[in-house]
Formats: structure tokens, sequence, C-alpha cells
């Protein structure tokens, strides 16, 4: 399954605005105290606003738990830049890992790396 995080954004945006609660036999409460799952018979229910339905069947457990497993890889990714980002720039008189910059063969780390990759990144877009 691949998430449409477009989609996602729109109906969560479309929807009552939370956070949202257990109210307790099986309510859904908005954060204004609203029910958002109006009960019928005492047993069965049904959403107040279609906006809240169509959220909740976009948010369904499966999505949720592509997008738990999506931000887990983006946080590893991210700690190895900020990792890479950190290194001292004598790592390459000490040897080790660093990131070089040519061909004016300067080891580069911290901002003038962000700006490096995004300057490098900007080029490869035209």
């Amino acid at each position: 399954m691949s998430i449409n995080l477009d989609e996602l954004e729109r109906l969560a945006k479309a929807a009552s605005e939370g956070p949202w609660t257990d109210g307790g036999d099986g309510d859904l409460v908005g954060s204004l105290g609203q029910p958002l799952i109006k009960g019928e018979y005492g047993y069965e229910g049904y959403f107040a606003w279609d906006e809240d339905a169509a959220y909740c069947a976009a948010a369904n457990p499966t999505a949720i738990l592509e997008l738990v497993a999506e931000v887990r890889r983006l946080r590893e990714d991210a700690e190895r830049y900020r990792w890479l980002r950190r290194r001292d720039l004598d790592t390459i008189d000490m040897g080790g890992l660093f990131v070089g910059l040519v061909p004016d063969n300067l080891v580069i780390n911290d901002i003038d790396l962000d700006q490096s990759i995004d300057a490098a990144r900007a080029k490869e877009k035209l």
C-alpha cells in the first residue's frame, strides 16, 4: 500500500478538530466535547459528520502502521546524516569517515555540508 499523504492531510484538515478521545461506551468525542459518533438504539453508531468518517477510513490501521514504519526509517536516515554532519573537520588527518568537497579538497561539515548538499540537489533538478 502506498499512502497518499496529500489526501490524508486534506481529510485530516476537513475532519473535526482533535484530539479525539474515547468518551466511554463506544463514544468518540471531539476536542470541544462534541460527539463524533452518534449512538442509535444504545449499541449502533454512525459518524455525525461525513468528513470524520472519511478521515477515519483513510487513517486505518494499515495506513498508520505504514506511516510509523516510514517515520522510523526517516529518523534512522536523519540520525545517520546528523552523525556525518557533526564529524570533526580534523577527521581526514585522524582517519575515518568524512565528507569532502572536490575539486577544492575541503573537508566539510555542519552548515557547509547542508548548503553543499542543497546546492548539488538543486543542480540535479535543472
